[in-house]
């Protein structure tokens, strides 16, 4: 064999070497980049869920029916926690995960609007029974917040 044709030999060995490590590379670049996004997507939507409940608890916690911004920024966490699933949905990411994921985002919407109806309906009740007195009325709210089990079994005893 020639000098020639072994450098030609050698030269396309190392050639089809590199190609088939580069293209290894852009294989795994591309998973890698996938991952990011994936993860990006979830920090999000984390992000969402924990501003979603600092509102929410606002709303539970002051009882003030005039505290109507925490009630649209919850309204609208929920709607973007469900835009950001189907996006995640429409982007490939079919795991189980993500529709356990929808259905408690589901669940969890259902239950707030029932208990944020029953915190109002209760609160009207409440401002009624003890529209004499005001003070009282103050401190059986500060109850509520510590010790909401007791609080229930002493209305029900009055019959609210």
């Amino acid at each position: 064999m020639t000098i020639k044709k072994r450098i030609f030999l050698l030269f396309s060995l190392s050639l089809g070497l590199i190609l088939l490590l580069i293209s290894v590379n852009i294989y795994f670049f591309n998973t890698l980049r996938t991952e990011v996004y994936f993860l990006e997507f979830t920090d999000t939507l984390r992000t969402k869920a924990l501003q979603l409940r600092r509102y929410e608890k606002n709303i539970f916690l002051r009882f003030d029916p005039t505290l109507e911004k925490n009630y649209k920024n919850v309204l609208r966490y929920m709607q973007e926690m469900e835009n950001l699933l189907n996006e995640f949905i429409k982007n490939g990411y079919k795991y189980k995960e993500i529709f356990q994921l929808q259905e408690t985002l589901r669940l969890y919407k259902k239950s707030f609007f029932e208990l944020e109806n029953t915190s109002r309906e209760l609160d009207v009740k409440l401002k009624n029974w003890f529209s004499y007195n005001p003070e009282l009325l103050n401190l059986l709210r500060s109850a509520i917040i510590s010790h909401p089990l007791e609080v229930s079994m002493f209305l029900k005893s009055l019959g609210i």
